[in-house]
C-alpha cells in the first residue's frame, strides 16, 4: 500500500511538470487549421474554412462534446485489522485484508458545451460492485469494539462470515477556460459531489441449525463537497487528427459529512457517530486517442483517484464504542486515506 501511494504521488508530480513544461511549446504551435498555398511563386496561407470573398475564417464558435466509457478502478487494498478473533483472544479467524476489493466497473460520462474560449463541463461516474467476503468455521469467537466485547460459543461448531461492500458516486460541474487560441491546454475550477458508502457484515450461524446466531452491521457513509482546480492539455499530436497523448490534473479542498454506526442484534448494542471533516481530494490521468474523423475518436487512459480523511468501515470497528438499547453509544472517527487506480476506455464525440 505504501508504494501504491508512493508510486501515485511521483505520477503526480511527474504529470504536473509534463503539461507545464509543454505550455510554452504550445502556446507556439499552429493549430488553427491553415493550409499552405502557392500563388505567383510566392507562399500564403489561408483558412481551410475561408470565406472565399473575405479570406476570413467561418468556424461555428459553439461546441458539443460528449465522452463517454467505461471506467475499471482498483481499489487499495484495506490496512490489517482484527474483525474476529478465537474465544480468548487466541489466534485471529477474520482479518481486514483477507476482504481486499481488488476491480470494480462503472460507468464514466461528460457533457460540455464551449463558446469560444469558454466551457461548461457536467460529468457522473458511479462504480457500485466493489464486494468480498470471508466465511470460517470455528466452535468460539470473539468480536471487539472499544469497551465491548462479544464472545460466542458452540460446541457443534459455527460459520462465522464476513461480507464487505463499497461504492463510489461522483457528479461535478466544471468552467473550463482556453487561454490559447491552439487549444493545446485548457483550466477549469467547479464544484464537486463524492460519496462514498461503505457497509461491512459479520455473520455466526449454527452449522447444525443452520440458523444466525447474531449479525454485526457497520457502516460509513461519506458525502464530500467542495470545489477544485485542474489543468488538461495535449501532450503530443492532434486531437483531431490521428494519435495523440493527452493528461488532467485536478486537485480541491472538501467537507466531508460522515456517518458512521454499527449495530448488533443479540445484545441490541449499537453507536452512531456523526461529524464534518475538512479533506483534500486529488485526480490525475494520462492516456491517448485516435481520431477517426475530426469528430470522432476512441481513447484509453490510466487515472489515479486519491481521498483523503475518509472513513471506511473496517476501521470504524476500533473506534466505536456500543451501548446496550435503548442508549446509543458513541465514539471516535477512525480517519484514513484511499487510493483508486486503473483505466478508463470510450469515446469522444464533439459537434
Amino acid at each position: 500500500m505504501y508504494n501504491s501511494k508512493r508510486l501515485s504521488f511521483v505520477s503526480i508530480i511527474f504529470l504536473a511538470l509534463f503539461l507545464f513544461l509543454s505550455l510554452p511549446s504550445a502556446q507556439s504551435d499552429d493549430s488553427t487549421g491553415n493550409a499552405p498555398i502557392m500563388v505567383a511563386a510566392q507562399e500564403a496561407t489561408i483558412p481551410l474554412t475561408a470565406n472565399p470573398a473575405t479570406g476570413a475564417a467561418e468556424e461555428c464558435p459553439y461546441k458539443l462534446r460528449i465522452k463517454a466509457g467505461a471506467l475499471f478502478l482498483h481499489r487499495q487494498d484495506n490496512d490489517s485489522r482484527t474483525l474476529v478473533a478465537n474465544l480468548g483472544g487466541g489466534t485471529e479467524l477474520i482479518n481486514a485484508d483477507d476482504l481486499d476489493l481488488g476491480f470494480a466497473a462503472g460507468m464514466d460520462i461528460s457533457l460540455m458545451g464551449q463558446f469560444r474560449e469558454f466551457g461548461a463541463e457536467l460529468r457522473y461516474f458511479g462504480l457500485h460492485d466493489w464486494s468480498e467476503s470471508k466465511t470460517i468455521g470455528s466452535t468460539g469467537a470473539m468480536i471487539s469494539y472499544p469497551g465491548f466485547t462479544v464472545g460466542y460459543f458452540f460446541s457443534n461448531g459455527m460459520n462465522i462470515s464476513a461480507d464487505y461492500n463499497s461504492k463510489i458516486n461522483n457528479a461535478e460541474f466544471n468552467l473550463h477556460w482556453w487561454p490559447c487560441a491552439n487549444e493545446r491546454y485548457h483550466l477549469l475550477f467547479g464544484l464537486r459531489w463524492i460519496r462514498l458508502n461503505e457497509r461491512l457484515d459479520i455473520d455466526l450461524a449454527n452449522t447444525v441449525a443452520d440458523t444466525i446466531i447474531d449479525r454485526h452491521k457497520i457502516t460509513a457513509d461519506n458525502r464530500l463537497w467542495g470545489g477544485q482546480l485542474g489543468i488538461e492539455g495535449i501532450l503530443l499530436g492532434n486531437q483531431k487528427q490521428g494519435f495523440s497523448v493527452n493528461g488532467f490534473l485536478k486537485a480541491g479542498y472538501y467537507n466531508n459529512n460522515l456517518k458512521s454506526g454499527m449495530s448488533e442484534q443479540v445484545f441490541a448494542g449499537s453507536a452512531s457517530r456523526r461529524t464534518d471533516q475538512g479533506t483534500f481530494v486529488g485526480e490525475m490521468g494520462i492516456g491517448a486517442q485516435y481520431a477517426f474523423t475530426r469528430n470522432i475518436s476512441l481513447g484509453a487512459r490510466y487515472q489515479l483517484l486519491w481521498l483523503d480523511h475518509v472513513a471506511l468501515a473496517p476501521e470504524q470497528m476500533h473506534g466505536l464504542e456500543p451501548a446496550m438499547s435503548p442508549e446509543h453509544g458513541g465514539g471516535s472517527v477512525k480517519w484514513d486515506d484511499v487510493l483508486y487506480q486503473g483505466g478508463w476506455v470510450g469515446l469522444t464525440i464533439s459537434f
